[in-house]
């Protein structure tokens, strides 16, 4: 476990210590509110909320966190107005405190969604699960709403004399709290899947344990356990709230959940002449090649000539802007000699040494295009394929947007798949693998196809011919089964590839299970 992870435990266990104690200290005469924890948990879910948006990648996953953040500040609004506003108004502080329950019955059902969302499974999509969970949810949320009328959840003396202090749980309540636990359980399993095909699962039990403790907490309250307790293990609602939270933010940590997270980290390490400022020209990332520039030559519109060699442009982002340089110094150099080589054509040793130069340039040409046929021959398939979507395509333009996603995938393949050899001598890292495997994989999630790529190795060099051929025995994968698949998961491990293609059951695979196809790629292609 690294000293990151071990300092975010430990901030989450300080904050909810903290959560204990205000929540012992009642300040109704001397505050607005009838207690401090009300302000201190508002404050933490919108820093929640705020972190979702600004972490999490994935859209869908992003909508349902967001969401279960707003249903946890309304939980404390709801709470906050019914000891404020309607304290003396018997009938809107009774319907206020079973507005409680709108975040504690659809929570669990958005972190269901949130969870299925999670890898390659894209269950979040099918609209039969989505509709399902959310009716469930609204009739539960109705029979708390409608409590007056039956009181099956909450029994209460007539005329709802004292209603606040002297009421008993109806059969109702004991099935609502057997049902929010089961929902947890299924959360609970859900990750456990998803961790079977990540290198997380060593840390799945982090996410799990705030989820346990709200299982167990339940379970006690509804038995009455805490009536006996001298000290407090929290109220139902900040428990809740902080277990929800600690299950996505440990899943977070341990990599669940696809975010920017390590983005600055990667940016850093990489040798990119390129640097990150705010709107205000603050530089906040910065790579090892960027140059050192004043504020002041960063004001201009797309390109700006620094000096005869080097040209520095600029490209708006979100919240700032990014800018990058490219160092034209060789081709400056090249063509300075041109000239001087056009001036001495009439001396005749300058002209042996130009043959000398241009054989041996022809020599090296040679060498080139005979690498190039040997990568044409090696991606004859991903080009027939090409070929054959083209004349599709031309006799059915309905197919262009499908087709044209295609094409674009096994584009960069090829071009990975050159780059690898016109790069290679005798070995190639793990690293530089990796980034051509990441390539494909952002073109797969731009085509809509869900795809992720996971590191699980330590970086070293591998003889080059074992990383091609496991790079053209992916790409035979890919080019068979593009246009079937749904899903795909890669992991890199030391000694190969482990892809997991959901929606089709390929002839390559290793084994099949729920319409889930296994392969297993080692270094130099073999199944």
């Amino acid at each position: 476990m690294n000293k990151k992870l071990v300092r975010s435990i430990l901030i989450f266990i300080f904050l909810f210590v903290i959560e204990l104690l205000l929540n012992s200290i009642s300040l109704s005469d001397l505050f607005l509110l009838r207690n401090i924890t009300s302000f201190y948990l508002f404050i933490l879910v919108v820093i929640l909320i705020f972190y979702f948006y600004f972490r999490v990648l994935d859209k869908p996953i992003r909508r349902y966190l967001i969401s279960i953040g707003l249903l946890l500040a309304l939980l404390l609004l709801f709470r906050a107005s019914k000891y404020i506003a309607f304290e003396e108004s018997n009938f809107i502080a009774r319907h206020l405190w079973y507005f409680y329950y709108l975040p504690f019955i659809f929570t669990p059902a958005l972190t269901i969604l949130a969870s299925l969302s999670v890898g390659e499974d894209g269950l979040f999509k099918r609209k039969g699960i989505i509709i399902s969970l959310l009716t469930f949810s609204s009739i539960l949320f109705l029979i708390v709403l409608t409590n007056d009328l039956h009181q099956w959840v909450f029994k209460f003396n007539e005329n709802f004399i004292n209603w606040d202090n002297q009421y008993s749980y109806g059969i109702f309540y004991f099935v609502l709290i057997g049902i929010l636990a089961i929902e947890m359980i299924i959360i609970i399993i859900i990750l456990i899947k998803k961790c079977s095909l990540s290198a997380a699962k060593k840390m799945m039990w982090l996410p799990l344990l705030p989820i346990l403790y709200s299982i167990v907490w339940m379970v006690f309250y509804a038995l009455g356990v805490f009536d006996k307790i001298p000290f407090s293990l929290g109220e139902l609602p900040e428990v809740f709230g902080f277990s929800i939270a600690g299950f996505f933010l440990g899943s977070i940590e341990i990599g669940l959940i696809p975010t920017n997270k390590y983005s600055k980290e990667f940016f850093l390490k990489s040798n990119i002449s390129a640097f990150i400022t705010d709107n205000k020209g603050n530089i906040h990332i910065k790579g090892n090649e960027a140059l050192e520039l004043s504020n002041s030559d960063l004001i201009f519109d797309k390109t700006k000539v620094l000096s005869q060699d080097i040209r520095l442009h600029k490209n708006k982002i979100n919240g700032g802007f990014v800018y990058w340089s490219d160092d034209i110094k060789e081709l400056n150099q090249i063509n300075e000699k041109l000239e001087d080589t056009i001036e001495s054509m009439m001396d005749e040793n300058e002209l042996i040494r130009l043959e000398n130069d241009l054989a041996f340039k022809d020599a090296f040409i040679t060498a080139k295009e005979k690498t190039y046929d040997n990568i044409t021959l090696a991606t004859k398939k991903e080009l027939d394929h090409i070929k054959a979507l083209a004349e599709k395509t031309k006799d059915d333009l309905s197919l262009y947007d499908q087709n044209i996603k295609y094409i674009s995938i096994l584009t960069v393949y090829i071009k990975r798949y050159a780059n690898l050899m016109l790069e290679a001598n005798d070995s190639i890292s793990l690293d530089e693998f990796y980034l051509s495997l990441n390539e494909i994989v952002l073109y797969l999630q731009k085509s809509n196809i869900k795809a992720f790529l996971n590191k699980n190795y330590e970086n070293r060099n591998i003889d080059s011919k074992n990383i091609m051929g496991a790079f053209q025995k992916f790409g035979d994968i890919l080019n068979d089964s593009l246009e079937f698949f749904k899903g795909l998961m890669i992991t890199i491990n030391d000694t190969g590839l482990r892809l997991v293609l959901e929606g089709i059951e390929s002839s390559f695979a290793k084994e099949i299970e729920d319409n889930t196809s296994y392969i297993d790629i080692s270094f130099g292609g073999d199944l």
